[in-house]
């Protein structure tokens, strides 16, 4: 995968709109990867290739987001996450630090508790996500 490795704090603002997106230290990212607006990439984070990131979004240091995921508008990343190959991580989102998503899941917000996170795995990954390890 080559990667794009920016080594500077990035601060952009918009006049009209008043949002903030900030891209921190030592962040690489893959090959096109698409970012909304008002967005938070903390330090040393790894986007990988063909990553759709939405607006509003915070993702926290030392985080990797993998290959062909998409992160939808309002969620938050907390620190030292993984977030596996094509997941969908859903609107108003809050992953807790540490977690680790497996590939080709979903994730959306627990609709009894906006603290928690409920995860889903695609039957016919079943395989592949029965030796994948979710930490929560």
């Amino acid at each position: 995968m080559e990667q794009l490795s920016i080594k500077i704090e990035l601060h952009l603002k918009s006049e009209e709109t008043k949002e903030t997106s900030y891209i921190g230290k030592n962040v690489l990212f893959g090959e096109e990867v698409l970012l909304g607006s008002d967005y938070y990439i903390g330090d040393l984070t790894s986007i990988h290739s063909h990553v759709s990131i939405g607006n509003h979004v915070k993702i926290y240091g030392d985080c990797i987001v993998k290959s062909g995921s998409i992160i939808c508008d309002n969620v938050t990343i907390q620190d030292g996450c993984i977030i596996g190959e094509e997941v969908r991580v859903n609107t108003g989102s809050n992953i807790p630090s540490n977690t680790k998503i497996p590939d080709y899941a979903t994730v959306s917000p627990d609709p009894d508790d906006n603290e928690k996170i409920v995860i889903e795995c695609k039957p016919n990954k079943m395989n592949q996500i029965m030796s994948s390890e979710i930490d929560i």
